[in-house]
């Protein structure tokens, strides 16, 4: 140690290293303490003394470099002494403060001036019959502001292609694969929303924009995976709305959007398509609306159609009704053709199905019977 200082100067320096080396390796520097048979061992301590005014002292540890053209930087290793019961843990923490904020803890990888930079890997080590430890990256809870964020994200690139992110998790052998959640945070201030999930493609100035893709888990013995799409719900509001649709474009057209079940290659029947709105207690429910687009002054609007599945057998039949009534008046069924402005109004064919080697098919048109103390409905043609 060196003597303390007087009252307007500075303590003296200690250095302790090896000497160079001209041809060879330098010498090596060991500091550590005696091993112990009955006791624990001695603790190594390393610190900077207070300071009264400016900038605390810096502890600097770099392992050695090398100038040569094959030669390999030395690697700094910091490892948690080991234990029949507990291994020892390693902590990294910023400095404390009293009325600003925190130190920050930095954690990379070397830089390269002509190759890759250095990876960075963060993980638990493989465990045996206990299972392996749990990884938690997260930012500290706040008492008064906003917590810090998290973000995940790979470099830009200027010359190649960006990295990409994933988030997986490893398989299973015996149980349910582990799940992964991307829930964002709740809020129980008065007139403020809960946190939004985004997911979004990346865009592309001259090429396609990134597309989102979401689908459930095969299996090779049981039922896929279900694709659960809702709204969240509300005790005493409305619950969300649910959007699907493509995106306007400014001078080509828009994009296709297509809702179908899968094809069934085996025995079973594909899967069925309902479309509905949810019932209500005591209010009206909402309506059922399908339309295609209108067009412009010298274009036609959008087609509808509506078409029973062909079959070998028997084709597929389609069904229109207005709804039950138990108390009141049943739901009626029209069907019009447009009107013209200019010119005539739409056609009305009501046909039958031809028969290309029995004959063609019925049409009926008729009022159900009355009740007991009614009459039948009209039919008129005119």
């Amino acid at each position: 140690a060196s003597a303390d200082s007087g009252a307007s100067g500075v303590s003296g320096d200690v250095s302790l290293r090896t000497g160079a080396s001209a041809g060879g390796p330098s010498g090596s520097m060991v500091l550590e303490t005696g091993a112990s048979s009955g006791g624990s061992g001695g603790a190594i301590s390393i610190g900077v003394g207070a300071g009264a005014s400016g900038t605390g002292g810096v502890v600097s540890i770099g392992a050695g470099s090398s100038a040569g053209p094959s030669g390999s930087g030395g690697s700094a290793v910091v490892v948690g002494g080991s234990g029949a019961a507990q291994g020892g843990s390693v902590r990294v923490c910023g400095g404390a403060s009293s009325s600003g904020a925190g130190g920050s803890v930095s954690v990379m990888s070397g830089a390269s001036e002509s190759g890759c930079s250095g990876g960075l890997a963060v993980g638990s080590a493989a465990g045996g019959v206990g299972g392996s430890g749990a990884v938690n990256v997260g930012s500290g809870a706040a008492a008064a502001g906003s917590s810090g964020s998290v973000s995940v994200a790979s470099g830009a690139s200027v010359g190649g292609r960006s990295g990409a992110v994933s988030i997986g998790v490893g398989a299973s052998g015996s149980g349910s694969g582990g799940a992964v959640s991307l829930t964002a945070g709740q809020t129980s201030a008065d007139g403020h929303a809960g946190g939004s999930v985004t997911m979004t493609g990346g865009s592309s100035s001259v090429g396609d924009g990134g597309s989102v893709l979401l689908s459930a888990g095969e299996s090779d013995t049981g039922a896929g995976g279900d694709v659960a799409l809702s709204s969240g719900s509300s005790v005493s509001s409305a619950s969300g709305s649910v959007a699907v649709g493509s995106a306007a474009s400014a001078s080509g057209a828009s994009g296709a959007v297509s809702v179908s079940t899968g094809a069934s290659s085996g025995a079973s029947a594909s899967g069925a398509l309902s479309l509905s709105t949810g019932a209500s207690a005591s209010g009206g429910v909402g309506a059922v609306t399908i339309s295609s687009g209108a067009g412009g002054d010298a274009c036609a609007g959008g087609a509808v159609s509506v078409s029973g599945g062909a079959g070998g057998a028997v084709g597929g039949a389609v069904c229109v009704s207005g709804g039950d009534a138990s108390s009141g008046v049943g739901g009626g069924v029209q069907v019009a053709a447009g009107a013209g402005g200019t010119s005539a109004g739409g056609a009305l064919t009501l046909s039958s199905g031809g028969g290309a080697m029995t004959s063609s098919g019925g049409v009926s048109i008729a009022s159900a019977d009355s009740g007991a103390s009614g009459v039948s409905g009209d039919v008129s043609l005119r």
